[in-house]
Order: C-alpha cells, then structure tokens, then sequence
C-alpha cells in the first residue's frame, strides 16, 4: 500500500512546472538571437560575393580589352571615371572605339564607345558591373619608397593601364585593382 506523502511527490508541480517555463523560453530567444545573427551574416557575406564577382568579372573584360590592343604608349590624361581611349585601337572607327566609363547616377560601370563621353549609353552599350561607385584607369605610378619622388618608368611600364573599381552594396563595400600592358607582353 502506498502512504499518502508518497501519493503527493508524483509529477511535477506548479513552481517546478514555472521554472522550466522560464529556462526554455531563455533557451529559445537565445537560440532565436543567433539564428537572426547568422542569418544577417549569410546575407553580408552573399552582398559580398556578389560584389566581388561583378568586379571580378569587369575588371577582366577590360583588362582581356588591354591585352587584345597593340602594345603602345599611354600618353595624356583621361576624364574622370573612364577609360578615354586608352582601350580603344588605334586608329579606330565607329564600335571598334571601346571606351569604359562610370554612368555615376545609375552606379553603373558600362562599355560604351569613345564618342559617349558624357558616359550617358544612350545606344548600343553594355553594362558590365552594377553598384559601382568608384572606377578609375591611370597609368602606373612607381616609387622607390614611401614619401619619396616617382622613379622614372621604363618603356614598357608606359603600355600598362591600371584599373580600379570600387562597388557598394549597403554597408558592404569591394575594391579590386589590376595592372595589364597592353598587348599582354606581346610585341
């Protein structure tokens, strides 16, 4: 026979039952907390990717351009956020004169042709990065160490073109920057 105070330690009672309540639901917004954090990272870490492998992807169109051309020197200065003519062949008519330049309201990097050098795409061009907010082409710039004059560039560093594109996509942000001869080393 089973004695009355042995009757009353079966099952739980109410505080135990309110005890468990409380570390469970701590259990679950903190589980909940990092599932909401590891998802903000995925989510970062793919804006991420994705800016990457548009530069990726212009930088090498353009610098497939360079290697394409005739080795030649690069003379003069370019309007800002394009590539002038540096990339287009010499002499060049019509859509052979490829030109790359920033269209910066629509954050835009675009291949166009030499004569839109307001960069506006009106007809026939190709948009080859999106979220772009920075895009620069210049010629190499070398120094012997910080705080020092330029060196004197050789003949075949004057046939390089060095391109830098920077993209933007809320708070995550890519550079990239290459340095191509043209002609790729081919003479």
């Amino acid at each position: 026979m089973v004695s009355p105070v042995e009757r009353r330690q079966v099952g739980l009672g109410l505080v135990e039952m309110m005890l468990a309540t409380v570390v469970g639901a701590i259990v679950l917004l903190s589980l909940g907390s990092v599932t909401g954090l590891a998802m903000n990272t995925s989510a970062t870490v793919h804006s991420s990717n994705e800016l990457m492998y548009q530069g990726r992807f212009a930088i090498e169109r353009m610098a497939a351009r360079a290697r394409s051309l005739a080795p030649r020197e690069l003379l003069g200065s370019l309007p800002t956020n394009s590539t002038g003519n540096w990339l287009a062949p010499s002499p060049c008519s019509g859509s052979a004169c490829t030109m790359y330049c920033l269209r910066v309201g629509a954050k835009q990097l675009i291949e166009t042709v030499t004569s839109d050098t307001a960069c506006l795409g009106v007809t026939g061009f190709t948009v080859i990065a999106q979220n772009v907010t920075a895009f620069a082409a210049r010629v190499p710039v070398w120094r012997s160490l910080p705080d020092t004059p330029e060196m004197k560039m050789g003949a075949l560093d004057r046939q390089a073109i060095v391109l830098t594109l920077t993209l933007k996509d809320g708070e995550v942000s890519q550079t990239m920057t290459a340095q191509v001869r043209l002609g790729g080393g081919t003479q």
